[in-house]
């Protein structure tokens, strides 16, 4: 007798793209899945335009730009494996009267990501 085996209630999924060019699909494809309870642990594209990821260097220019070095690891978990378009977008919003804001974001993020 072939004793029960215990499957993952939520299975590694991959989200698979014809062209990645932005990451704005698959930011919201992974956004939706995890409404679901679903985390995407990789993305695949057949093709991709920019294969510049979210590096350290960024997430440091983020977090001084929102004046809270403390905020480097919520930050950093936000925009883990994003495309580099993304952190440059980020960064190019914040200003005095954004900085709150995406500061709130980062946070209330981290948190919903961390709940998944």
């Amino acid at each position: 007798m072939i004793g029960w085996r215990r499957f993952p209630t939520a299975p590694p999924v991959v989200l698979v793209d014809d062209v990645v060019t932005t990451g704005e699909t698959a930011d919201a494809l992974r956004e939706l899945l995890e409404q679901r309870g679903l985390k995407a642990t990789t993305v695949a594209s057949l093709g991709q335009s920019e294969m510049r990821k979210v590096s350290p260097r960024d997430i440091n220019r983020i977090t001084s730009k929102l004046g809270k070095p403390d905020m480097g690891s919520e930050i950093e978990a936000v925009l883990a494996g994003r495309l580099k378009h993304k952190a440059n977008y980020i960064e190019r919003a914040i200003h005095e009267d954004t900085r709150t804001e995406i500061r709130d974001y980062f946070r209330n993020e981290h948190r919903r990501l961390q709940g998944l």
